[in-house]
């Protein structure tokens, strides 16, 4: 798999100011890490982008999922 760092940025045309709670971090997609240097990483692990600084906190995208999707499957949410 790719190092983190090495994603490009997220692109603008997918990523939409979010004013619900379907903001990147809480989807299901949403990671971090650390680079080379110890600065934190925010990214998508399905776009394999990062997010601008702040983004994961405003941002969502078409492909949001939400975390309990994920963690029981969508027929135990149901």
């Amino acid at each position: 798999m790719e190092a983190m760092e090495e994603w490009g940025q997220a692109d603008d045309r997918v990523m939409q100011r979010s004013y619900t709670a379907e903001v990147c971090i809480s989807c299901a997609w949403f990671t971090y890490g650390i680079d080379a240097h110890c600065h934190t990483c925010v990214g998508c692990a399905l776009m394999q982008a990062l997010l601008e600084q702040g983004q994961h906190l405003t941002h969502g995208c078409r492909n949001w999922k939400p975390v309990h999707h994920v963690e029981t499957g969508p027929a135990v949410a149901a």
